[in-house]
């Protein structure tokens, strides 16, 4: 079973070639289905929508009081949420795939954030501290769209996961 946030880019790319060899998708929505998806361009809108009706299940994360008006408005609010995803995904994953072109970055619930949490429990300045899962990281390194490369740049590395240490 593949947990996905079935967000723009490499979440939606994964989550189609998982269905498409059979195998079972869990949609796990950071806010409500509606606002995510504004929150996306045209393309990937089509590709969310398409991908949510061929979940096999669908999870919708506690909005922990933030309001759909505030979701709506606030950067802030919606980043909370892209950070619950992250928490989310790492607690109940016993290994990840993360195509990621492996720079650090700080940006709540991003690419960098859920690996570090997934292999040490933390995020990359080891301030937050999350309860891991993970077993190991399949680090597919890919550059961003924005940053292209050659194919000799793209490799895969199995990375292992620290023990989790009980959250305090």
């Amino acid at each position: 079973m593949l947990l996905s946030g079935i967000a723009e880019g490499a979440d939606q790319l994964v989550a189609e070639v998982a269905r498409e060899n059979g195998v079972l998708l869990t949609a796990v929505m950071p806010m409500p289905f509606d606002i995510y998806r504004e929150q996306m361009p045209p393309a990937a809108q089509q590709k969310l929508d398409d991908l949510y009706a061929l979940a096999d299940s669908r999870i919708l994360l506690p909005l922990d009081g933030r309001t759909p008006d505030k979701l709506r408005k606030s950067e802030e609010a919606r980043a909370e949420c892209y950070e619950a995803l992250a928490y989310y995904l790492v607690r109940n994953s016993q290994t990840l795939i993360a195509l990621w072109d492996g720079r650090p970055s700080n940006k709540a619930g991003g690419t960098c954030r859920v690996v570090n949490y997934a292999r040490f429990g933390s995020d990359p300045a080891g301030a937050q501290h999350v309860e891991s899962h993970c077993e190991c990281v399949y680090h597919v390194m890919t550059p961003r769209l924005s940053k292209p490369a050659s194919a000799e740049q793209i490799r895969t590395s199995a990375l292992k996961c620290l023990p989790s240490k009980p959250s305090t």
